[in-house]
Parts: C-alpha cells; sequence; structure tokens
C-alpha cells in the first residue's frame, strides 16, 4: 500500500530572528490561527521593524522571547514585557501550511480508518458482500473478469478528517480582550469560575502557580487590567502607524538637519532642487517626496560607501576650520601683547619689569626723598654710582614695587644673618621656621605683593 500524504511530509523547522524593538515601531497586524498554533502576520508596514526583518504576511509566529503564543493577546503581552529587543519563533507561510497538513491526519487519522474498516464489515458482511460470499460456494468460479460487483459497495474515497476542535469557553472568553467594550469584557467574566480561570492561566504560562490561593475577584481584576492595557497598546500603535503619525515623525527628523544634510539627502535620493533653496524649503521639498523612506530603501553597501567619504570631506573641514582657529588665537593672543607692551614696556609679563605710563605716574619731592632713603639702607647703595643710582631710580618711579622688593630681600638677609654656616650656607628651611623664623618675600604680583615663604 502506498504511503499516505502525511506521512510523506515532515515537520518543518522553526526558524528564529531578534528584533531591535528600541529601533522604532514593530509595524505589524496580527490574528488568530484556525488551528490555535501561534498568531499569523495579517498586516506588516513595509517602512517598520517587522518587514525589514524579513517576516511577511502569512507567516505564523509561535513564540516570543521563549513565551509560547496561542492568541494575539498572548502576542502583545510578551512584546510589552520586553526590553530592549525581542526573540520571535515561526513558520513562514507554506511551512505553517504544511505544519497543519500534518497536524489533521495525526489527530483523527487512525479514528477514520478504524471507522471505516467498520463501515465495509458492517454493511459489506450483513449486506451485499454476504450475499456474494453465499452465492460463490453454491455457483462453479467463474472467470475474475466475469464477476458481479457486489451490491451496497462501500465508497471509495474515506470522508473528510473533521476540523479543529474548538476552544474551551474560558479560553475564548479570556484570550478576546479586544472585542467589545471593556465593560462587555468584564461581564463576560463574571460568567467564569476561579477553577476556569485558574485552569486557563495555567495553561498560559506553565510556570504560573496558585500559591496565595488568590480570590476570584482579584483574578478577573488583573485580566480586566491586562486588556486594559493591551487596548492601549493597540490604540498607540495604530496611532503611531497613521499616516499624519508617520508624517509628523518623518518632519521631526527632518528637523534635526541643517541645511547641508538635507541637501546631501536630496541628491543622495536623486531629488531635485533649486540651488538657492532655503533650509525650510528644502524640507518641504523632502517630506513631500518622501525623501526620507527612498533612503532608507537604499542598499546599505551604497549607503556605507557615500557615508565613508562625507566623513573624510568633514574631517578635512574640520582641520581646515581648526587651523584658522588656531591662526586667528595666534593673533588675536599677539594683539593682546602689544597693547601690553605699549602701556607697560617690552616686559609687561614681568610686573618688577613693568613700567608706568606718564599719564599714571604721581611722584613728587617727599616721595623722591623717601625713596632714596629706603633705598639708602640696602646694601646695593654702595654699589652704586650716578648713573646707576638715576637708572634704579627710574625703574622705582615707574614701578615703587621694585623698592620694597630690595628693602624686603635686605631685611630677610639680616634675619637669616645669624644662623648662616661659617662659609655663608643658608640653614635648611625647615629648622628655621622651628626656629620660629617668619621671612616675607615680595612676588611683585600687584594684587598680593608678599606671600609667606
Amino acid at each position: 500500500m502506498a504511503p499516505t500524504k502525511a506521512k510523506e511530509l515532515s515537520k518543518p523547522d522553526v526558524r528564529s530572528l531578534t528584533i531591535d524593538i528600541s529601533a522604532g515601531h514593530l509595524g505589524v497586524t496580527l490574528e488568530n490561527t484556525d488551528d490555535g498554533t501561534g498568531v499569523r502576520i495579517a498586516a506588516v508596514d513595509a517602512a517598520d521593524l517587522v518587514a525589514k526583518a524579513g517576516l511577511k504576511v502569512g507567516d505564523v509566529l509561535l513564540s516570543i522571547e521563549g513565551h509560547t503564543v496561542d492568541d494575539h493577546g498572548d502576542a502583545f503581552a510578551a512584546i510589552d514585557a520586553a526590553v530592549g529587543s525581542i526573540r520571535i519563533e515561526y513558520w513562514t507561510e507554506a511551512e505553517a501550511k504544511t505544519a497543519a497538513a500534518i497536524k489533521g491526519p495525526k489527530s483523527s487519522g487512525i479514528f477514520w480508518v478504524v471507522a471505516l474498516l467498520l463501515f465495509v464489515v458492517a454493511v459489506g458482511g450483513l449486506g451485499g458482500y454476504g450475499y456474494y460470499y453465499y452465492q460463490s460456494l453454491q455457483t462453479p468460479a467463474r472467470s475474475k473478469a466475469a464477476t458481479p460487483k457486489p451490491p451496497n459497495s462501500p465508497p471509495s474515497a474515506p470522508p473528510k478528517p473533521p476540523g479543529t476542535p474548538k476552544k474551551s469557553k474560558a479560553s475564548e472568553i479570556m484570550g478576546d480582550m479586544l472585542s467589545g467594550t471593556i465593560d462587555e469584557y468584564e461581564e463576560k467574566l463574571e460568567t467564569l469560575s476561579r477553577a476556569q480561570i485558574v485552569k486557563e492561566l495555567k495553561k498560559k504560562d506553565a510556570k504560573w502557580e496558585d500559591k496565595d490561593n488568590v480570590p476570584v475577584d482579584l483574578l478577573r481584576d488583573n485580566l480586566v487590567k491586562e486588556a486594559e492595557k493591551l487596548r492601549r497598546m493597540v490604540k498607540e500603535h495604530e496611532e503611531k502607524s497613521s499616516p499624519e503619525a508617520k508624517q509628523k515623525k518623518v518632519m521631526k527628523q527632518l528637523k534635526l538637519k541643517d541645511e547641508q544634510q538635507l541637501r546631501e539627502l536630496l541628491q543622495d535620493v536623486e531629488v531635485p532642487f533649486p540651488e538657492e533653496a532655503s533650509v525650510k524649503e528644502l524640507r518641504e521639498i523632502a517630506l513631500k517626496e518622501d525623501a526620507m523612506a527612498k533612503w532608507d530603501a537604499v542598499d546599505d553597501e551604497i549607503k556605507l560607501e557615500k557615508n565613508k567619504v562625507r566623513a573624510a570631506e568633514n574631517v578635512r573641514k574640520f582641520e581646515v576650520k581648526e587651523k584658522m582657529r588656531k591662526a586667528k588665537e595666534k593673533r588675536d593672543k599677539q594683539y593682546q601683547s602689544d597693547l601690553l607692551a605699549e602701556k607697560y614696556g617690552a616686559h609687561h609679563d614681568n610686573p618688577a619689569m613693568q613700567t608706568r605710563p606718564y599719564w599714571e605716574e604721581d611722584w613728587d619731592e617727599e616721595q623722591e626723598r623717601e625713596a632714596l632713603e629706603r633705598l639708602s639702607q640696602t646694601p646695593m647703595w654702595q654699589m652704586f654710582d650716578d648713573e646707576q643710582l638715576e637708572n634704579m631710580m627710574k625703574r622705582i618711579r615707574n614701578n615703587p614695587k621694585v623698592l620694597d622688593m630690595l628693602v624686603a630681600e635686605t631685611e630677610n638677609m639680616q634675619k637669616m644673618k645669624p644662623f648662616l654656616g661659617p662659609n655663608g650656607e643658608m640653614p635648611e628651611m625647615d629648622v628655621m621656621r622651628a626656629m620660629g623664623m617668619d621671612f616675607k618675600a615680595t612676588n611683585f604680583d600687584k594684587d598680593n605683593p608678599a606671600v609667606i615663604v
């Protein structure tokens, strides 16, 4: 006997893929299958994640994140619980049909074969076939060609197997979270007992346990909340998938692009635009011509090459811009230095060597006598000739801090003299501090003329 079609077929392998749900919208509409195995894709949005992942209308999703899905409510709940990405196991439309063809005969084929045999024995044995057997014993043997066809012959083909058994009432009520209003769903749940709800929850999730003996009202409330959440998700998905929402999303993306990026986008997708177009006009052209969708449809290899060229050009422009910035910074610094040199002299960066412009000089005879008296107390006084003394007084007149420095150094030397070594060696600074020495030295800072050493 030739093998049946069911035996020739083998159950298809389950495919799997992972989708990064943080990158956008799934863009898929799901529906329940006829045999309750998985959920079928009824529609996909070509611009969203599911279509880009390669799934098509008619494909059947079997599990999401390891959770078996038997209806679209299970699917949406698993998607909502996922974070970052989801792993989907599925069959293609052809593979799902093959699996359905195998599943039918396996569930009821043996029953119908047995039933057919009983039908043949009952009808043929008690009727025509019994009569034919009795006559063959009473008459001479005939050739096979002359053998009359017995009456009441059995049908030549077995009847078609029945459809898949229907789901239980509890399963239908609990899984149908989107039909009607939420109040109607709540009323339907009221017709289910606690045992029915617990049974379906365990079927849905094998790990679910009724540890705390949760009251039936709380179980119903949780199902209602789950239904409300699912309805909100479906509504949000429909709103985000609407043409208005998509246009708003594209416009938001276009607003993030500057004029140069908009021009590059339109050039890449070969959309003409006026050279004198403003940023606003470029955005309107890109929106009208659906430039973003056209760019998404460009081959990834071409995108990569274009982006490499642009990246190299941007680096070159940055280097030129940075070089110009440094040159300008150098010019500005030199300009400020020239201004200070003009005001305070060539040594403007050394406060002790700075000179005061003539309009800031305020020097009278009394200050002159006081400066000469203080200068005469320094050791340098004995070494000055007339010319050196005049040069030093010019420096002091332009910057009195020079005299402060000389006097401070003289005082410090006098204080340290008792502590010098035989050959004039300076004692250690820690030793001098331990002796209570308190030396001050001028740092020539006009804001803080002296610091503790």
